[in-house]
């Protein structure tokens, strides 16, 4: 019953109290519902556009690590290539320097209008050229430097003579003549240089040897004349023994070992000159390009046999 007289009094404490407030009351409600509403909808659209910006960060993760993963696999591949490239740059290099040492030729400049190799680190040979092609007037052939100073030469005329007849035959290869056939034509005839030069050390082991340097003429180049000198102790005899080779016989050995010219002088003793000259000339007769190894060493060695 008092909890019905409470409810009582309370309804018609409301029953009295002024309407226009509870209107307005119930306007303000009303309108801070709307609002709540409002706000509930910007919250959904807000959580509606988190969604989608975590989606697309998701995207943009999942691209970037795909990127990044491209890019660690590019970079693979280019220290790769790097790697193999740098490789195959010492490897053909290794080739090249293989191949310029098995050829005797060094390269150590080219341009459009020059081209300079070097022989045997000997001699330097300088090639002008003119729409590529060589101008033989102006090809220039000189000692290395530092070979002049650290080789010491056995017989500096014959050096100096191969030298000067060199330049002289490049400027008569004819028209045509390209820069590989150049390098070819001094490689073959230095290399005949070298032989001959080997015999006459050989010969000047046992023997004392002069070299004269020919006169040259207008139409041929100077060759020259080796002069071993042997000694016949058992008779008290002395005899000059010459091999002389033109140009020609220079620049073609050994093909050209039959080409040489032999004399004998008899300096004093009781020996006569004819069968120390037939004994010569019969053991060069018996040398060929393939077996021609200390031929004119062997000579004057059997001409002495002759006598004693």
């Amino acid at each position: 019953m008092r909890e019905l007289e409470e409810e009582q009094k309370l309804v018609e404490e409301i029953e009295n109290s002024d309407q226009d407030y509870l209107n307005e009351l119930k306007a303000t409600l009303a309108e801070q519902s709307a609002e709540l509403e409002a706000f509930r909808v910007d919250v959904d659209e807000s959580n509606a556009k988190l969604q989608r910006l975590r989606e697309k960060s998701d995207e943009i993760n999942s691209q970037k690590q795909e990127t990044t993963s491209e890019i660690a696999s590019l970079q693979r591949f280019i220290h790769v290539q790097k790697s193999s490239t740098r490789f195959e740059v010492y490897r053909l290099k290794d080739e090249l320097e293989a191949m310029q040492d098995l050829h005797k030729w060094r390269i150590t400049k080219v341009h459009s209008d020059l081209l300079e190799v070097i022989y045997t680190s000997t001699y330097r040979v300088s090639i002008p050229c003119a729409k590529h092609q060589p101008l033989l007037e102006a090809v220039k052939i000189e000692p290395v430097e530092s070979s002049m100073t650290s080789t010491k030469h056995s017989f500096p005329a014959l050096n100096a003579l191969m030298l000067r007849t060199a330049q002289q035959l490049v400027s008569t290869l004819g028209e045509g003549c390209n820069v590989r056939k150049i390098v070819e034509f001094l490689g073959d005839y230095w290399s005949s240089c070298s032989q001959l030069l080997l015999q006459l050390k050989l010969m000047a082991l046992k023997y004392p040897v002069s070299v004269k340097i020919a006169p040259s003429e207008p139409s041929n180049s100077a060759g020259f004349t080796a002069i071993a000198s042997v000694m016949i102790p058992k008779v008290k005899a002395k005899a000059l023994i010459s091999f002389t080779l033109d140009t020609k016989t220079i620049s073609r050995w050994p093909l050209s070992v039959g080409s040489v010219q032999c004399d004998v002088t008899v300096a004093y003793g009781p020996i006569q000159r004819d069968p120390i000259l037939k004994a010569v000339l019969d053991r060069l007769g018996q040398a060929n390009p393939g077996n021609n190894h200390a031929c004119l060493l062997e000579a004057c060695t059997e001409a002495m046999d002759q006598i004693s």
